[in-house]
């Protein structure tokens, strides 16, 4: 099984050697990502001109079953590997800002301000040295936890004494930190990354092993951040948009509600890599707080609300940490929430015997009184496999779908439902995304594994 690849990301239109971690057959193994852009070939990731940017899932499996999906980031820039031993000041990679090597003084030199890095060991701890001038705002950024590697990750910034500066665990939407400081001196500076295991164990020291694997970032204001290279927010209509122009600053929306509706109100970073965290408030002409969110999806708020009465409320918008600035836009949208419905699978791969009949269990997640008949379908199945389309009442919230295998087989596939109004994908679930620590990157798998076997 592959429990974990290394490195964790690369550049659109490259190739990137990678090492699979885990207990690896070649035997038979097959290869599937997300995008027809991603292609695994004799150890190495191609990614194509047109790949699109962002998370992706990478699958590898064979006929005895597939370890999680791995998350595999694309980008526009090449990352830099980090180089052993950094486990000290003294050991620090040096980090070129902007491919500008300012000094020879370390014998490591990594020209990109993107790292891909490795905590092999227990205890474990990895040292990064930039050059920073007096006045400029750092930032760093783990993804780790995202990534679904097993560490709730920390970072520190330290002096060349050693002293803390500044330091930052979790992050306000996931376990993985950012740091951001204002330099208060010319000078080296020197980042430490570290994390604890996660799921969190009974012995409290840093954790190391071979899948335990990070993307980090270091960024100032001077050059272009290339963390996600994630695209633009478009402006749709019905849309309000607004700007947190001063520290500390508050918009409020006058807007009619109906006590006869579900509203769906969100405000979301605008473009979406913006420091903008939301914070939403709705409140009476009392001056009475109604709800509240922060950070119902990323740094993006989000309320379903129904009013207590018809009338005028305020919508208030503001940043969490009452920031602002000329680049802390956003964009306010509130609509009648619809009836609507989630369908789930409880597994991303599932076994089916040749000869025998298999069951598949779906799951019903219905909102705002939706209560139409939902068909489910599969898409991709293999000539071998026999399955019957599923109908599962309004009143029901749980089905199964019987498949029949003639023979040996491995396949992705999709499941697709519908309610005659709506379409949408059948999905598994991964970590985090009803908890406080955060999701994944992508937290959705709308592929499942597909395997029939011999008994």
């Amino acid at each position: 099984m592959v429990d974990a690849i290394f490195p964790v990301g690369g550049q659109r239109g490259e190739s990137v050697a990678v090492e699979l971690i885990g207990k690896v057959s070649e035997e038979g193994l097959q290869f599937w990502a997300s995008d027809p852009g991603i292609t695994f070939g004799d150890g190495k990731l191609t990614l194509s001109e047109d790949c699109s940017l962002g998370a992706h899932w990478l699958r590898f499996y064979n006929v005895e079953g597939s370890a999680l999906p791995q998350l595999f980031m694309v980008g526009t820039s090449q990352a830099a590997f980090e180089v052993e031993p950094n486990n000290t000041i003294a050991e620090a990679n040096k980090v070129a800002l902007m491919g500008v090597v300012e000094s020879d003084e370390y014998q490591i030199i990594l020209e990109s301000s993107m790292l891909d890095g490795r905590l092999e060991k227990s205890g474990d701890v990895d040292f990064y040295a930039v050059n920073l001038k007096e006045g400029v705002t750092l930032t760093a950024e783990a993804y780790a936890y995202r990534l679904d590697s097993p560490i709730d990750p920390l970072i520190r910034l330290v002096d060349v004494e050693g002293e803390v500066l500044a330091w930052n665990h979790d992050r306000f939407d996931s376990l993985d930190p950012r740091l951001e400081y204002v330099v208060k001196s010319s000078g080296t500076y020197f980042l430490m990354i570290a994390g604890f295991a996660y799921p969190p164990q009974a012995r409290s020291r840093f954790h190391g092993s071979a899948d335990t694997v990070y993307r980090l970032f270091v960024h100032h204001p001077d050059f272009l951040d290339h963390r996600m290279d994630l695209p633009q927010v478009e402006t749709r209509p019905g849309v309000t948009e607004g700007v947190i122009s001063e520290i500390g600053e508050e918009d409020d929306h006058l807007m009619a509600f109906s006590k006869k509706s579900v509203y769906e109100i969100t405000v979301n970073g605008s473009p979406r890599n913006s420091p903008f965290d939301a914070w939403l408030e709705i409140w009476d002409g009392k001056g009475k707080l109604l709800a509240k969110n922060d950070d119902a999806i990323g740094f993006n708020a989000l309320l379903e609300w129904r009013p207590p009465a018809d009338g005028t409320y305020v919508v208030r918008v503001r940043d969490l940490l009452r920031r602002g600035g000329d680049d802390y836009r956003y964009e306010l949208t509130v609509r009648e929430a619809p009836p609507r419905y989630e369908v789930s699978v409880s597994d991303h791969a599932w076994t089916a015997i040749v000869g025998e009949t298999f069951e598949l269990p779906v799951t019903v997640k219905r909102k705002h009184g939706h209560a139409r008949p939902i068909t489910v379908t599969l898409e991709g199945l293999p000539l071998s496999i026999d399955a019957q389309a599923l109908t599962i009442p309004g009143n029901a919230s749980e089905g199964l779908i019987w498949l029949n295998a003639s023979a040996v087989s491995m396949k992705v596939i999709r499941l697709s439902a519908t309610d005659q109004l709506t379409t949408s994908s059948v999905y598994y679930s991964f970590k985090g995304a009803t908890t406080d620590e955060g999701a994944l990157l992508r937290n959705r798998l709308e592929e499942i594994l597909l395997i029939a076997t011999e008994k």
